[in-house]
C-alpha cells in the first residue's frame, strides 16, 4: 500500500476512535487534523519525517515506558508538554491506540464532560506544592 493511502486509512481509523468520544470535534490547525474536547486538543494526526503518526497527551511514567519502544517518540513542539507520538506505519494495534486516546481524552476533558460520560468520575486536579488557592 502506498504511504499516502496508508496514512488516509490510519486517519480514518483515528477519526472514528476520536469522534466516538463525547463532545469531541475535529479541527484542522497547524497544517494537520486535531481532535478536541471543549477547547483542549487530546489527539493529533501528523506526518513526521514522511511517516504518519498520532500524537497524544499522557502522564510521565507511561510516557517514559512508551519511549522504550522505537515506534514512539517525543513530538516536536508538543513534546515538552507531556505529549508522545506513535508512528502508524507497519503493524498497528488499534486497541492499544484507542486506549492511549481514551487516556489522553480523560486527561484534558473538562469535568462537566466527564460527569456526563458513563463509568467516568471527574478527576480532582492536584495542586502544586506551595500553590496559592485561586
Amino acid at each position: 500500500m502506498a504511504p499516502q493511502a496508508r496514512d488516509a486509512t490510519a486517519l480514518d481509523r483515528l477519526r472514528a476512535i476520536c469522534l466516538s468520544l463525547p463532545a469531541t470535534e475535529e479541527t484542522f490547525t497547524w497544517g494537520h487534523p486535531n481532535f478536541r474536547v471543549g477547547e483542549k486538543i487530546f489527539a493529533a494526526f501528523e506526518s513526521h519525517q514522511g511517516r504518519g503518526c498520532v500524537c497524544f497527551k499522557t502522564v510521565e511514567p507511561v510516557r517514559l515506558a512508551l519511549l522504550e519502544d522505537e515506534r514512539y517518540f517525543i513530538p516536536p513542539y508538543s513534546g515538552r508538554f507531556g505529549w508522545v507520538a506513535r508512528y502508524l506505519d507497519g503493524r498497528v494495534s488499534w486497541k492499544q491506540i484507542e486506549g492511549h486516546l481514551q487516556s489522553s481524552y480523560d486527561l484534558v476533558a473538562p469535568s462537566r464532560v466527564l460527569k456526563t460520560t458513563p463509568d467516568k468520575k471527574p478527576r480532582r486536579r492536584k495542586k502544586a506544592p506551595g500553590s496559592q488557592p485561586r
